[in-house]
């Protein structure tokens, strides 16, 4: 490749694309925007088409989401299923805890647990959007994100720092206790496993509980973005805060990715107040 170029977007009709990641499996990307519909984009020819999809249990769709919508959700390729989990309906929205898979070959949907009503159950975990992500040794594991509280100002993110495993076989929850130098509460940070040295990833975030200093109009104000890395370790459940000599500037929503062959983690974009 000699340069970036533009492909296709989405077919005529299709709702916006945002925060909604591109799932890639046998050559194909696969776009779920929280409709029965999913879009599927062909990396060799560039063309999309759409999957008709459905639940097992037999539900309309509009019971499992009912604005027919969701952005800021996880979502990892595991053994031909895409499992699914958490996000938000609409922005500013309290967020949801359903954990669901599509399975590729039959296209047909399962939801493990949760509800899309949010109930108060401590054995999984809380309702969120912009959570990390990353599976390892046949786990879904989630941590950080965080919860919108509309009916208390357009600041109330609830953010998390727990950890939680979802067996892939067992399709059971698992809350992990954790040690170490680890991030503190956040959300919309950059995530990615790395599979040569066997830890998580997680670069940047932003809070906007938290307070920091504006020297120049002599105030604090609220919203922090960051600019800190950490690795989590699935073996000893330890967070490590990575020290770098350099590092990208201070973002949130950005993306990484790690390259399988090299080991090298590579970060993209991301926003600050508007910017990158």
């Amino acid at each position: 490749m000699n340069g970036w170029r533009p492909v296709a977007g989405p077919p005529a009709g299709s709702p916006p694309v945002y925060h909604q990641p591109l799932i890639v499996h046998e050559e194909k990307g696969y776009l779920f925007q929280g409709q029965s519909t999913v879009r599927v984009f062909d990396f060799s020819t560039e063309t999309w088409k759409e999957l008709t999809t459905k639940l097992r249990n037999g539900d309309p769709w509009r019971k499992l989401i009912p604005k027919n919508y969701l952005i800021a959700y996880a979502a990892h390729l595991y053994k031909d299923k895409i499992y699914v989990f958490g996000g938000r309906e609409e922005w500013g929205e309290y967020g949801r805890n359903v954990m669901m898979s599509l399975d590729m070959k039959t296209l047909v949907w399962d939801v493990w647990s949760g509800t899309p009503d949010v109930k108060g159950d401590v054995t999984i975990p809380g309702p969120r959007g912009y959570a990390c992500s990353w599976i390892a040794d046949d786990k879904f594991y989630v941590t950080l994100g965080s919860a919108k509280r509309k009916d208390q100002g357009p600041n109330a993110d609830c953010t998390y720092l727990d950890i939680w495993s979802f067996d892939l076989a067992s399709h059971k929850w698992t809350e992990e206790k954790f040690s170490g130098n680890g991030p503190c509460f956040r959300t919309q940070s950059a995530y990615t496993f790395n599979s040569a040295w066997q830890k998580a990833l997680i670069f940047g975030g932003f809070n906007a509980r938290m307070l920091i200093s504006q020297p120049e109009a002599g105030a604090m104000k609220l919203g922090s973005y960051f600019a800190d890395t950490f690795a989590w370790c699935p073996q000893n459940k330890r967070w490590s805060h990575v020290i770098t000599k350099g590092f990208p500037t201070y973002r949130s929503c950005a993306e990484m990715f790690t390259d399988p062959d090299t080991g090298r983690t590579y970060l993209f974009g991301g926003c600050m107040s508007g910017s990158l």
